[in-house]
């Protein structure tokens, strides 16, 4: 399944009131769409949702169900109580009870104690931890990986499997584009996912270190995008061609720099909007995408006939992905007159505008 199709279908799984289990690959994105989940659950019913995370590797006894407190009853005789679990807490330091519903995450769930899992494993089911039950509204969702993914996963139980909806998330570039536009990755790294995605989504070495995922490469776009210098384009000196291999691998690096590095030799933002007829095209196909993100992410209603102008000198495929990047980013440009006079002259545009159009 693709991640946008599980965002789609979050009120659903919500409303079936099951486990919902995502399995892929490491670093996928699994984590971040969950956390929307609340978000979006809150506004489709109108109810407060909470949200509690779980960390699977580090759960431990205590932490899943409460400290045990030796005490005495009403008659004065020895008993004992569990305290609240630190998960009975969200974020916001409420509990539980005080919201209408919401998810407890149980993250990593693949690297979780086997002991722990047949606990945390009956509350997806059931609601009961423990001594402890859920309030009403609220869901244990899981994410993990595969044991063939050499990521620390501990057995697999039959009987916990049969207790949830597992759904394999699949390696899918528009989703991630989705998420890059929105989350503010610069137009370089939309660009070079979108022309090498087999490298972002490569299977881990034989030889352990590091590699490149959708998770690493957006750690090392953003820890390049801190070394910077202040014109919005990304460093390619040897420091940060070594800061790149220590998140994504040498050869991923070298592919990475040399995407780089063709940024420089682009025509600036300057020259295109103050001569977009007579400035230079890129002939390369790769060129030319990263000027059509590049340009997405600095369109306004003021530069957009500019823009176009300049655009309509590109195969209309590009035209096509600067308008949806665009339009996604800043809605007011889908109703001016530069871009229903660019529809009228590409069909496919026109076709992609319409949808656009249609999700307002």
């Amino acid at each position: 399944m693709k991640l946008n199709t599980f965002k789609d279908r979050i009120v659903g799984y919500y409303n079936t009131g099951n486990c919902i289990t995502l399995r892929s690959k490491p670093g996928r994105g699994k984590t971040s769409v969950v956390e929307q989940a609340p978000a979006i659950i809150s506004a489709a019913l109108g109810k407060r949702m909470g949200y509690s995370y779980i960390s699977g590797p580090t759960l431990t006894p205590a932490d899943t169900v409460g400290y045990l407190i030796p005490s005495k009853d009403a008659k004065g005789n020895a008993a004992s109580f569990f305290t609240r679990p630190p998960w009975w807490y969200t974020a916001e330091g409420l509990p539980l009870e005080a919201y209408d519903g919401g998810v407890v995450f149980w993250d990593e769930e693949d690297k979780t104690e086997i002991d722990l899992k047949k606990v945390v494993g009956e509350m997806a089911l059931t609601g009961r931890c423990g001594p402890h039950k859920l309030p009403n509204g609220w869901v244990v969702w899981m994410a993990g990986n595969l044991r063939s993914d050499r990521s620390g996963s501990t057995r697999d139980l039959d009987h916990l499997i049969n207790r949830r909806c597992e759904l394999k998330i699949e390696d899918d570039l528009e989703s991630w584009l989705d998420w890059g536009l929105k989350s503010g990755m610069p137009a370089l790294a939309l660009a070079f996912a979108k022309s090498n995605w087999h490298i972002v989504t490569a299977d881990a070495p034989e030889v352990q270190g590091p590699w490149p995922t959708p998770r690493s490469f957006v750690m090392c776009i953003q820890h390049l995008m801190q070394f910077g210098d202040g014109s919005g384009k990304l460093p390619h000196d040897n420091a940060a061609q070594e800061d790149a291999r220590g998140y994504i691998g040498s050869a991923a690096a070298a592919q990475l720099m040399n995407f780089i590095r063709l940024e420089y030799e682009l025509p600036s933002l300057e020259d295109i909007l103050a001569d977009p007829l007579g400035t230079k095209v890129p002939e390369r196909a790769d060129a030319q995408m990263l000027v059509a993100y590049s340009l997405a992410a600095r369109v306004d209603v003021g530069n957009i006939s500019a823009m176009v102008a300049y655009l309509d000198r590109f195969p209309q495929e590009f035209s096509v992905l600067f308008a949806d990047a665009a339009c996604n980013r800043d809605r007011n440009i889908l109703n001016t007159p530069a871009m229903d006079g660019w529809c009228q002259r590409n069909g496919t545009l026109m076709v992609t505008i319409s949808k656009l159009r249609a999700k307002r």
